[in-house]
């Protein structure tokens, strides 16, 4: 049965060093950069425990979890990995075959904008 796609799900997210506008999240082996403004929140003191201790996990929907690892996201870092449709589930290595055109092929990191034709969403 597939889920549901405006189902919730959970953002652990931390700042980024240096910086008082940017956050950072984890997803299939790949770091997730995005402002602050941009990620949802219920109301104004769910971000009370990132101004205290650096760290917070906030419930979004997938639609919006689609969106920060996509469009919104300004620099993804990390080797790309699948797992299940479910973005809480554990990643796993891809082998070079399954990579998509493009890609590295070694398991070294990279750094690549936000809007890169080859970046998977």
């Amino acid at each position: 049965m597939p889920s549901n796609p405006t189902s919730a799900l959970d953002l652990h997210l931390s700042w980024v060093p240096g910086t008082s506008d940017q956050v950072r999240f984890q997803h299939l082996g790949r770091t997730f950069t995005v402002y602050l403004r941009d990620v949802q929140r219920a109301n104004a003191h769910s971000l009370g425990a990132l101004y205290l201790t650096g760290r917070v996990a906030l419930r979004i929907t997938r639609e919006h979890h689609a969106q920060l690892t996509g469009r919104l996201a300004h620099t993804v870092t990390g080797v790309l990995s699948t797992a299940s449709a479910d973005p809480g589930s554990p990643a796993e290595p891809i082998s070079p075959d399954q990579r998509p055109p493009g890609s590295p092929s070694d398991d070294s990191f990279s750094e690549r904008p936000a809007g890169d034709p080859d970046l998977i969403q």
